[in-house]
C-alpha cells in the first residue's frame, strides 16, 4: 500500500460533533457535507441515525443532496441502529463492537462471548439491507490481539465489506499500530481502516504509520474537531 493509493474517510459530522460545544444543526451539517465533497472526500460519516429521529433526518439531508461522497452513519450491535441507519438513506454503516474488557464494562455491553456471538448476526442483518458493513473494533489498542484477529475474521465470513482498527482512547504510538495494522492486514486479507485519537498527541504520527504498514483508509476530521483531545486532522 503506497499513500498515494490510502482513502480519506472524514469522521467531522459524527466524532467531530462529539468535540465539547460543537453541535451541528441540519443546515450546519449540508454545509460541512458540501465542502467535504467539493474538497474531494470520498466518503463521509454524517451522523449516529439510532440517536434521534432529528439526527435521522439531519443525515437524510445530506443524502437527499445527491453527492458523489458516499454517505455512513454510526452504527451498534442492534438492530434499532440499523433500521435507522437504513430509513436514513446512507450507502453504509460504520458497525461498532466494543473489543476491550474495559469499554464492555463501561457500557455494560456484557462479556466477549456475549458480544461476539452478536457480531455475524447485525452484520447479516446489515448486508440484508443492503449496507457497506464497516466493522470496527472499539478501544482495539487495548483489547487482546487475539480476541481482534478472531472478531475480524468472524465479520469477514458473515460479509463485512471493511475491518476498522479503533485507537479510541487514543493510547496508540506509531510502532504498536504499525505492527498490529500490517499483521491484520497480513491475516486478514480485506481492506483495513484506521480510526485514531490525538490523547498523547499521535494521531497524526500513528495514522502515518498504519498507512505505511498498509492501511487502506485513514479516518479523519476537519481541524482535527473529536471527542476529548480530538481526532486526525
Amino acid at each position: 500500500m503506497t499513500p498515494a493509493s490510502v482513502k480519506i474517510y472524514d469522521n467531522t459530522l459524527r466524532d467531530g460533533e462529539q468535540t465539547v460545544g460543537v453541535s451541528f444543526s441540519a443546515a450546519d451539517k449540508v454545509r460541512i457535507a458540501r465542502g467535504l465533497t467539493a474538497a474531494g472526500v470520498p466518503a463521509f460519516e454524517a451522523g449516529f441515525a439510532g440517536v434521534s429521529a432529528q439526527e435521522r433526518a439531519a443525515i437524510k439531508a445530506v443524502v437527499d443532496l445527491g453527492l458523489p461522497a458516499r454517505v455512513f452513519s454510526l452504527a451498534r450491535l442492534h438492530k434499532a441502529d440499523l433500521d435507522a441507519a437504513q430509513l436514513s438513506g446512507v450507502y453504509g454503516v460504520t458497525l461498532i463492537a466494543p473489543a476491550s474488557d474495559a469499554v464492555m464494562r463501561a457500557r455494560g455491553a456484557g462479556d466477549a462471548a456475549e458480544v461476539e456471538a452478536e457480531i455475524p448476526v447485525w452484520i447479516e442483518y446489515a448486508k440484508r439491507k443492503k449496507l457497506f458493513v464497516k466493522f470496527s473494533c472499539v478501544d482495539a489498542t487495548r483489547a487482546p490481539f487475539e480476541r481482534l484477529i478472531r472478531w475480524y475474521l468472524l465479520a469477514k465470513n458473515a460479509g463485512a465489506d471493511m475491518a476498522s482498527y479503533a485507537d479510541t482512547v487514543g493510547v496508540g504510538s506509531p510502532d504498536g499500530v504499525s505492527r498490529a495494522v500490517g499483521e491484520l492486514k497480513r491475516i486478514l486479507q480485506m481492506p483495513l481502516s484506521l480510526h485514531a485519537h490525538n490523547d498523547l498527541g499521535l494521531a497524526l504520527a500513528n495514522s502515518l504509520a498504519a498507512m505505511s504498514a498498509g492501511a487502506d483508509e485513514i479516518q479523519v476530521t476537519v481541524n482535527g474537531l473529536g471527542e476529548r483531545t480530538g481526532n486526525t486532522a
